[in-house]
């Protein structure tokens, strides 16, 4: 199986570098690789300069003005791999979680089709984790959709795991996996991990919301149907 590991990145070079020690070994597998997509060619070069040996493992590129759903779909519509795991910047594997994810991938859904989702063991029991807000999407479950979006166009960043998590199940194509686990530094266990991101990122967690709340009381499933809200619709002018 090859795999492509896609995790965005905003002003946190600590952290991403501490997610990225912790899948080494992996990424230096002939049939993983790594893209790393950034904010802004600034950190691109600043990465570079402070972790070169990382910056070598990985493919690192600018993406100006991103949100999680819009580059995921951007990078499932052009890849050519078996399936793509999506992490954040902030988390680590534990127990070389990658290749034991892609292991259990290929072994549960041998034709690409479906989703696997990571345990977030140091928040289990704390925190109501979604079970598809890290994992694994095949190419052919990518396929089920329209230029491969799986993850819903209607979020800029919260709740679109939700309806990746919901769809996979209706189509009997998701797995929760115990044996694949990583570390999330989130505020939520310690306000230490609380940074410039987040702050980022809140500024959509109302809009999400509501977006949401509509679209599960019109009964809406993104891949199930297709339908959307749009950008102007009237709960949230």
């Amino acid at each position: 199986m090859k795999l492509d590991v896609v995790i965005p990145t905003r002003k946190r070079l600590d952290k991403l570098a501490v997610c990225l020690n912790s899948i080494q070994y992996a990424l230096q597998l002939d049939n993983v690789k790594c893209y790393v997509y950034f904010s802004s060619d600034t950190e691109v070069m600043q990465f570079s300069w402070k972790y070169p040996l990382l910056h070598k493992l990985v493919k690192a590129t600018a993406f100006p003005d991103y949100t999680a759903p819009k580059l995921w779909n951007y990078h499932l519509n052009n890849m050519e791999a078996d399936g793509m795991m999506y992490l954040n910047d902030d988390v680590e594997m534990l127990d070389e979680g990658l290749v034991v994810g892609k292991n259990q991938f290929v072994l549960t859904f041998p034709d690409y089709d479906g989703v696997l989702g990571f345990t977030q063991a140091n928040l289990k029991g704390k925190f109501d984790t979604a079970p598809a807000a890290f994992g694994i999407v095949g190419s052919k479950f990518a396929d089920r959709f329209p230029n491969r979006q799986a993850f819903c166009p209607d979020y800029k960043h919260l709740w679109i795991d939700r309806e990746l998590e919901y769809a996979a199940k209706h189509h009997g194509k998701f797995h929760f996996s115990n044996q694949v686990k990583l570390n999330h530094f989130h505020p939520c266990l310690d306000k230490k991990y609380e940074d410039d991101t987040h702050y980022h990122i809140r500024q959509h967690k109302t809009r999400d919301k509501k977006t949401w709340e509509e679209r599960k009381a019109r009964g809406w499933t993104w891949g199930i149907d297709f339908n959307l809200l749009g950008e102007n619709w009237e709960c949230l002018r």
